[in-house]
């Protein structure tokens, strides 16, 4: 997910451009200023880790603070192109650098490490993947050596197989735009790389865009008020002043782009790819925190059995991003993040949720805050 953005309908100006509503600056002061209250829409949701794959300077700071959510921050993901024009955050505290050289690339993920970044995050546009190829080559390589990980947005076919070619750790997010090959899942698997989900976001932009969002129970005692009633605002534009929705989420919620999300997430399970649970959190929508139950929906109504999307919620979501060895799983030597958690709510008292919304034949719980 990215913590930088909020969910709202003026959140991504840079494809959904509403500043003359309200412009970039009290957008960015409200996702600044609630940070420590959106943190808290995890726990209420039962995620005790998330990772921001490119954000702004700040949250590195959130990677220091106490208790959980844990947070671990990439800083500016690396990409073949520069920053957008419209953008939520400011040329002097950019979410996106262009890297354009193979040295460039080593300088920058340097940089990233002296300033203590939890993971890399890389990102490519455009129809010729072989031209970036030694760019993020280089950027692997530098990352490696200096024990970092590297995750790629990698949501096209041929952007996938470049980053695995690379040897990157992450694809970040399911690939969208064609069926995988047996080459493709070959190599995921052979080089041991995590897939993170990011199935439900383009449905969830949609249904705002198309004024049709229905909240899960858990959305609307998890998710931000402030965030959820904003998307009622479209009402009052007049289509014609409507921006367009863009490109990519129509083709990713459309019904052919649902169906490639599903059948390759099924693919790579069958394959043995690990999978974790991942929201592209904060794109408009999507909110932070209790977004992660759609991911799970999804990943059932794909087929993967029950016991594979507890461990993609949980142990590979620890595995891609390095943290496997201290957490992700209920076992001895593991920092026991629940237990925390628990020990920080008891004085509210506790309500257990069943999942039996969506995997009735399962008696599985989560622990989630009381609200007031």
């Amino acid at each position: 997910m990215h913590l930088f953005d909020s969910g709202s309908l003026y959140t991504s100006p840079d494809d959904y451009d509403l500043t003359r509503l309200v412009p970039h600056e009290e957008e960015r002061r409200r996702i600044q200023d609630r940070i420590e209250k959106t943190l808290d829409r995890f726990l209420c949701s039962g995620v005790t880790t998330v990772a921001s794959l490119g954000g702004p300077r700040w949250e590195l700071d959130l990677q220091s603070r106490s208790g959980a959510p844990h947070v671990v921050a990439a800083w500016p993901f690396l990409a073949n192109f520069p920053v957008s024009e419209i953008t939520l955050w400011t040329r002097e505290d950019p979410v996106l650098v262009q890297v354009a050289t193979p040295e460039a690339a080593r300088v920058k993920v340097r940089e990233l490490f002296e300033n203590g970044v939890g993971i890399v995050k890389a990102g490519y546009a455009g129809p010729n993947p072989s031209e970036f190829a030694p760019v993020l080559a280089a950027m692997v390589d530098e990352a490696h050596a200096k024990s970092l990980r590297v995750a790629m947005h990698a949501e096209e076919l041929e952007a996938a197989k470049m980053a695995l070619h690379a040897g990157v750790d992450v694809l970040a997010h399911t690939v969208v735009d064609r069926r995988l090959d047996d080459d493709v899942l070959a190599l995921a698997r052979e080089r041991g790389v995590v897939s993170i989900t990011g199935l439900s976001h383009f449905g969830s932009y949609r249904d705002v865009l198309e004024e049709s969002t229905t909240l899960l129970p858990i959305e609307a005692r998890c998710g931000d008020p402030e965030v959820i009633v904003t998307w009622d605002d479209l009402a009052r534009i007049p289509a014609a002043e409507r921006p367009a929705m863009p490109a990519s989420i129509r083709g990713g919620s459309s019904s052919e782009g649902r169906a490639i999300l599903l059948e390759n997430v099924r693919l790579l399970h069958r394959a043995g790819v690990p999978l974790a649970v991942g929201t592209n959190g904060g794109n408009v929508g999507t909110l932070q925190g209790p977004s992660f139950h759609r991911e799970l929906r999804m990943l059932a109504e794909a087929g993967v059995p029950l016991e594979d999307v507890l461990v993609a919620a949980t142990r590979d979501g620890a595995l891609a991003l390095g943290l496997l060895e201290e957490r992700g799983t209920i076992e001895k030597g593991r920092a026991a993040d629940v237990q925390e958690v628990l020990a920080e709510w008891e004085p509210a008292g506790f309500e257990l949720e069943a999942l039996h919304e969506f995997l009735p034949s399962q008696h599985l719980f989560v622990f989630r805050r009381q609200r007031d």
